[in-house]
Parts: C-alpha cells; sequence; structure tokens
C-alpha cells in the first residue's frame, strides 16, 4: 500500500477515533514531573557545554605539554 498519510486517513476515521483525557490531578502532576526533567536536562546541557568549552582550552595546553598534571604524591 503505497497512499500518502493524507489518503491514508480519512475525516472519519480521524473523527471516531476515542481519546483518554485524564483528570485535573493526573495532569499537574504529569506537568511538574516533565517540567522537573525539562529543567534537569536544559542544567545538564549548560554543564556539557561549559565542560566541552573547558576541554576545547584545556586540551591544546596537555598536548603541548605547556601544562602538566601533577602525579598524587600518597
Amino acid at each position: 500500500m503505497n497512499k500518502k498519510i493524507g489518503e491514508a486517513i480519512s475525516n472519519y476515521g480521524v473523527k471516531n477515533v476515542k481519546l483518554i483525557v485524564p483528570d485535573e490531578v493526573i495532569l499537574k502532576k504529569y506537568s511538574d514531573t516533565i517540567s522537573s526533567c525539562l529543567s534537569q536536562n536544559d542544567m545538564l546541557r549548560k554543564e556539557n557545554t561549559r565542560l566541552i568549552s573547558l576541554r576545547d582550552w584545556l586540551l591544546p595546553m596537555l598536548m603541548n605539554v605547556r601544562v602538566k598534571i601533577a602525579e598524587d604524591s600518597q
């Protein structure tokens, strides 16, 4: 079957799809959870960008022996 999606789905088929709509308590809980996840994701992206920048700055110096890493003296 090689139809376009618009041809394959009729108005009748779309109008007769049954959806389950959660109540307000579940929507609020979902929203809070997703908001927390998105906030953490944003924070991790920023940290990742900062670490990439730090790596790009430090790596050439390490390769050119301008900076040495001290050995642990235990």
